[in-house]
C-alpha cells in the first residue's frame, strides 16, 4: 500500500474566487494502479478505434451514402472533411472537460466522455443517408463528428493526470502512460483487421 502525497486542489471562496489548498487522498495500492492503467488503456483504445473506423468509413462508404450527388473525387474530399472535423473539436473538448474535471472530479468527466463519444458514435451508425433525409444527412454527420471530437478531448491527457494524481510511484505512472499511448497503434491494427475481414 502506497500513500499518495498531498497535491493542490482548487477550492472556491465566496464571490467566485478560488485558491489552491492541499488535499490528502486515500492510499492507493499497486494493484489498483495497474487496474487503472489497463482500464485507461481500454478506454483510449475504444475512443481511438472510433476515430480510426470513422476514417475507414469516410474512405469507403460515406461518399456514396452522404454525398451521392457529387462527383466521386469531391464526395471523397467532403467525406474526409467530415472526418477531419472531429480533430480540432478535441481541443474544445479538452477545455470543456478539463473545466468539469477540475470542478467536479475527473471521474465525472470520464463518465461524461464515455457517454458523449458512445452516443455520437452510435447515432452516426444509425444516421440515414442522403437518399432518405437529403442535405440534413451530411450536416448531421459533421455535427455528430464534432460532438464525438468534443467528447474525446478529455481521454488521453485527463487519464494521464488522473493516474499521476493517484500514483506516487514513478515507475507505475510511466507504465500506465506507455500503455495508454500504445492504444493508438492498437486501434489502427484493430481497424486494419476489421477492414480485411
Amino acid at each position: 500500500m502506497t500513500t499518495v502525497p498531498n497535491f493542490p486542489v482548487a477550492r472556491e471562496l465566496s464571490g467566485g474566487r478560488t485558491y489552491m489548498s492541499e488535499s490528502s487522498e486515500p492510499s492507493v495500492d499497486t494493484r489498483t494502479l495497474i487496474i487503472l492503467a489497463f482500464s485507461a488503456t481500454a478506454g483510449v483504445l475504444v475512443e481511438f478505434y472510433d476515430f480510426a473506423i470513422f476514417g475507414l468509413a469516410a474512405a469507403s462508404a460515406f461518399p456514396e451514402i452522404f454525398f451521392p450527388k457529387l462527383p466521386p473525387t469531391q464526395a471523397l474530399v467532403f467525406s474526409y472533411l467530415a472526418y477531419a472535423a472531429g480533430h480540432p473539436a478535441r481541443l474544445l473538448g479538452a477545455f470543456i472537460f478539463g473545466h468539469f474535471g477540475d470542478r467536479s472530479g475527473r471521474k465525472f468527466a470520464f463518465l461524461i466522455n464515455i457517454v458523449v463519444v458512445g452516443a455520437s458514435t452510435c447515432l452516426t451508425g444509425l444516421l440515414p443517408g442522403f437518399a432518405t433525409i437529403g442535405i440534413a444527412a451530411p450536416i448531421l454527420l459533421v455535427l455528430l463528428r464534432i460532438i464525438q471530437g468534443i467528447g474525446g478531448g478529455v481521454n488521453l491527457a485527463g487519464l494521464r493526470l488522473c493516474s499521476r494524481n493517484l500514483g506516487p510511484n514513478a515507475a507505475l505512472v510511466r507504465f500506465g502512460c506507455r500503455w495508454r499511448i500504445s492504444a493508438w497503434p492498437w486501434a489502427l491494427w484493430l481497424r486494419a483487421a476489421c477492414s480485411c475481414s
